[in-house]
């Protein structure tokens, strides 16, 4: 779940210009500028600021106001997430300059502002900037240009998260309607070869006995924990979001409920997480298909190399092509530090990306998770109106990129996939293949406004260019 700051705004409601799905703010007061931000480290994706330099120059001596800037750039930089970004917009009057305002230590202009919160520069560095941004987005003569977005530095190899203490695993199965396949996925965690972990099985209200066969299993062995969410979530990711505050592992991993495992795999995933200290681990996942094992297909490391580590952003590039897959061992303080985004019904596979791009590494381990495809019943599997969800990840997918400075290629690649992904369903509405209820018409026509309104929307870096969608 993406969530915003808008700090010292004096509207009746803060901005939300990056389209965060939790939205909170700061009204501008001169104590708010000289007081710490009352929020925990790495918990906003994004934050929002207006004329701060406009606001600041009706506070004290010109000391002071330097003092009390580099005071907030700190605080910023403790609360934004890893490749978080904070937006300054244009400020309505010339900020600190030669003619202006001049400061005490030094001349903050409009064309070094930048410079000073910079990590390659840190101007600031002497009056007390503890830690550098990365210049996200910039222009020359801010004053008449559209603002100035910094980024907190993704990891490298460095560790924000705490490395577990335990080697417990916490897995999570969100269920729904999964009776038929349960009994066989929880065998094959049972036939585990690492005993130390637990179960969570969250059932999102299903309508079969699938609770009564998850409430048997729990008898039967005390390491699986069942629960139920208090409505139909309609979607992995908010089942998971659920689950997280109730985890007591320190290593974390999910399944869907008709997937199976080799009888090593949270051994051999758990053994290279604690020779490296990754932050992810990937097992060898095969595509599967019971009855039709010539169809299956392997993903084994990078093009087959287990021994490979990646930084957080290789591992995001290769899974834009699916040339490595997501279905990790995470670190479980990197997991309910970031959260899940749960936007669409297939928001994980935005979630995973997320993650990867905080990650100090990413490394390649023995076991096998068997990734099942031949599962008809599957959320995924029936082209219903909730199929407007995956091209709408992939535009939510392509303005991330964009962001966080991928390259261009990786954002027309997810735009050309969202294009794509609504011309067939667009299609598919066309042929009438399906009869639609009123209340599906109702919600297809949601998801395609929902869709252009993303497409269209104003972007604090400006909208995508429109030759993206020509292409």
């Amino acid at each position: 779940m993406s969530k915003a700051l808008d700090l010292f705004h004096e509207g009746p409601a803060p901005r939300n210009p990056f389209g965060a799905q939790v939205c909170q703010g700061v009204a501008w007061s001169e104590g708010a500028a000289l007081d710490g931000l009352p929020y925990p480290d790495a918990c906003f994706d994004y934050m929002t600021c207006s004329d701060l330099l406009r606001k600041l120059s009706r506070l004290g001596a010109s000391i002071d106001k330097v003092q009390r800037l580099v005071g907030l750039m700190n605080e910023v930089h403790r609360v934004l997430k890893p490749g978080g970004i904070v937006w300054f917009d244009q400020a309505s009057q010339p900020w600190f300059s030669r003619r202006r305002a001049t400061c005490a230590v030094g001349e903050i202009t409009e064309q070094n502002f930048s410079r000073y919160w910079d990590q390659a520069t840190m101007l600031a560095g002497p009056l007390g900037l503890r830690e550098g941004f990365d210049v996200c987005a910039g222009h020359a003569g801010l004053c008449g240009g559209r603002g100035l977005a910094l980024m907190r530095p993704r990891l490298g190899k460095a560790n924000l998260w705490p490395l577990p203490r335990t080697s417990k695993i916490s897995v999570v199965i969100p269920v729904y309607n999964g009776a038929a396949y349960l009994p066989q996925t929880l065998a094959s965690l049972y036939a585990q070869t690492h005993r130390d972990f637990e179960v969570l099985c969250v059932d999102d209200c299903s309508r079969d006995d699938s609770l009564a066969v998850l409430q048997a299993e729990a008898a039967k062995d005390a390491r699986v924990r069942v629960i139920r969410t208090p409505e139909n979530f309609g979607g992995a990711p908010k089942v998971l979001n659920f689950s997280l505050p109730l985890l007591t592992g320190s290593y974390f991993v999910y399944a869907s409920q008709d997937d199976l495992f080799s009888v090593d795999w949270l051994e051999k995933m758990l053994a290279r997480a604690q020779e490296t200290g990754a932050d992810a681990v990937l097992p060898t996942v095969t595509y599967y298909y019971e009855n039709q094992p010539e169809r299956n297909k392997s993903l084994v490391g990078v093009g087959g190399n287990t021994d490979a580590v990646l930084s957080g952003q290789d591992a995001v590039m290769k899974t834009l092509g699916w040339d490595i897959p997501g279905n990790a061992l995470w670190n479980v303080e990197l997991i309910k530090g970031m959260g899940f985004s749960d936007f669409a019904l297939n928001a994980d596979e935005f979630s995973v990306r997320r993650f990867f791009n905080v990650c100090n590494k990413v490394v390649f381990s023995g076991g096998e998770f068997l990734y099942r495809q031949d599962n008809a019943g599957a959320i995924t599997k029936k082209i219903t109106p909730r199929y407007f969800d995956f091209s709408y990840t992939h535009l939510r997918l392509a303005r991330w990129l964009f962001e966080q400075g991928y390259p261009r290629a990786a954002v027309l690649k997810e735009l050309r996939s969202a294009r794509k992904g609504m011309a067939f369903m667009v299609a598919w509405l066309k042929r009438g293949r399906y009869e639609l209820t009123d209340v599906e018409q109702q919600d297809v026509a949601t998801r395609i406004a929902r869709f252009q309104q993303l497409r269209k929307s104003r972007h604090p870096f400006g909208s995508l260019p429109r030759r993206y969608w020509r292409l």
